[in-house]
């Protein structure tokens, strides 16, 4: 029997995946996604590569759904709930410039208006653990 890893990402345009089988053979698949139900093409990319000897160790799944249209700005008035601290986070808009010498850089417009940004006071160490509990009275929940 043979460990298998499987990753599917669905939503956008294509449905990608990526099967690891016992640490040496890398099977990719790419093809159209179904945008009416996007969750379809999992089991189809798992019945092509799956076989009887195999054993799935590992899935994971991720999607693009809603990281597409905000990023094509196809999606209606959006709100965004920050830590308390960072509201000018995507004003600021820190990346790595191709050319740090392009100073006709053009920036991008943010994916949220800034007054649509509140501040939370919620805070969580790396392990995702509350360092300091949300309070729903704090002005994200108005």
């Amino acid at each position: 029997m043979s460990s298998l890893h499987a990753g599917i990402d669905v939503g956008g345009k294509f449905a990608d995946s990526v099967f690891i089988r016992s640490e040496r053979e890398v099977t990719n698949l790419k093809g159209p996604s179904t945008p009416s139900d996007p969750a379809a093409a999992i089991p189809e990319r798992l019945q092509k590569v799956v076989g009887k000897e195999d054993e799935i160790r590992h899935f994971s799944q991720d999607t693009t759904l809603a990281v597409n249209p905000l990023a094509q700005r196809n999606v209606a008035r959006t709100g965004l709930l920050v830590t308390r601290g960072f509201r000018d986070i995507l004003e600021i808009g820190r990346r790595r410039l191709s050319d740090p010498n392009n100073y006709s850089f053009a920036r991008a417009e943010p994916s949220v208006s800034r007054r649509d940004v509140r501040e939370i006071s919620e805070r969580l160490d790396a392990q995702g653990d509350v360092l300091e509990p949300m309070d729903e009275a704090d002005g994200g929940f108005r």
